[in-house]
């Protein structure tokens, strides 16, 4: 049986769940805008054109739960047990590109993101010895 999962550990989890879906989001509405670069900085006020994408904003509303779901817990919890968590974001990332955006993800990209995935584990476990 799993053991209780902490507060921190809980909230974020749905913080780099959060930050992934506004990474997809952005990176969908960014795809329908179109390249900005080449839009240069004289045609600034087409670059901000890209707000009007519905999936833009989801992106950035998304990076908005994110910002206050990590400040949260960073106001009861140490940097150093409440940061690793956002590597999460990694795995999740992974998951929404290959499945949600049809990207394709290499093996060696899925080794390096459960290497990551177990540090997080190794991390939260120490957290959860240590009651915080």
């Amino acid at each position: 049986m799993l053991p209780p999962m902490s507060k921190t550990t809980f909230i974020m989890i749905i913080a780099a769940l959060a930050a992934a879906l506004g990474d997809a989001a952005m990176s969908r509405g960014m795809r329908q805008f179109g390249d900005v670069s080449a839009l240069g900085v004289w045609n600034l006020w087409k670059v901000l054109g890209m707000f009007g994408n519905p999936m833009v904003l989801t992106g950035v509303a998304c990076g908005g739960i994110f910002f206050f779901l990590y400040s949260s817990a960073l106001s009861w919890s140490p940097l150093s047990a409440t940061q690793p968590f956002n590597a999460l974001n990694y795995l999740f990332t992974a998951l929404l590109a290959r499945f949600i955006l049809g990207e394709r993800v290499e093996p060696a990209r899925w080794l390096g993101i459960a290497l990551i995935v177990a540090g997080v584990i190794i991390i939260g476990r120490s957290q959860a010895a240590a009651g915080q």
